[in-house]
């Protein structure tokens, strides 16, 4: 199962998603960007960091999921052939991510006021520029009626505490209901028969 965090900038999907890989332990993919690394930021962790040449190298290698422009910076999925994990990405990722995945996708949409997430962009050190740019991106791709169709849970959880816990217990109990799907799928499995010949040359099933 793939889970993505979908949100606007400042709205806590990042936060909430470290905490995640961090205490449930699930695999992540890798995120791949062309724009700089914020303070507090790990190269691998929250991203991949490349120049512009390396990132279109991977693209036209093949070698992403998918990549959008936005705010000027490039952002991909690196594709290591693996179908399970969690991730943060924009509408048109998440997209692309049903697209190639489809029922193993559950996308996470995380809402936020735009008062608040100006807040917090301009608190983590983001120039006024920079954040005006982002909130002005942010009011045309993220429309939430717009790709309400593709998302699978909504959180509009103004504290950080209860957004994490919002998802944590969403992807939990996605992941039970899953493995409670697969476990019924195997015990209604029909053992394969073994056929036996009797001493006239007839055979039949056992």
């Amino acid at each position: 199962m793939i889970f993505l965090l979908v949100g606007p900038s400042g709205g806590g999907k990042t936060t909430v998603f470290n905490r995640i890989i961090d205490e449930l332990k699930l695999p992540t993919f890798h995120n791949i960007t062309t724009r700089p690394m914020r303070p507090g930021e790990v190269d691998g962790r929250e991203y991949i960091f490349v120049t512009r040449d390396e990132f279109m190298q991977m693209w036209d290698k093949e070698q992403l999921i998918e990549y959008v422009e936005y705010s000027g910076n490039y952002y991909g999925v690196k594709d290591d052939g693996q179908d399970e994990g969690i991730i943060t990405v924009e509408p048109n990722g998440a997209r692309q991510f049903k697209e190639k995945f489809a029922d193993k996708v559950k996308v996470i949409y995380i809402d936020c006021p735009e008062g608040i997430r100006k807040d917090r962009m301009l608190k983590r050190g983001d120039s006024p520029e920079a954040v005006e740019a982002r909130l002005k991106k942010d009011r045309k791709h993220f429309v939430f009626h717009a790709i309400a169709g593709m998302v699978d849970h909504y959180v509009d959880e103004l504290d950080i505490e209860k957004q994490y816990s919002a998802v944590k217990s969403f992807i939990t109990r996605s992941i039970r209901q899953e493995r409670r799907e697969v476990k019924s799928h195997e015990g209604h499995k029909v053992p394969n028969k073994r056929r036996r010949t009797d001493a006239k040359g007839h055979t039949k099933s056992v």
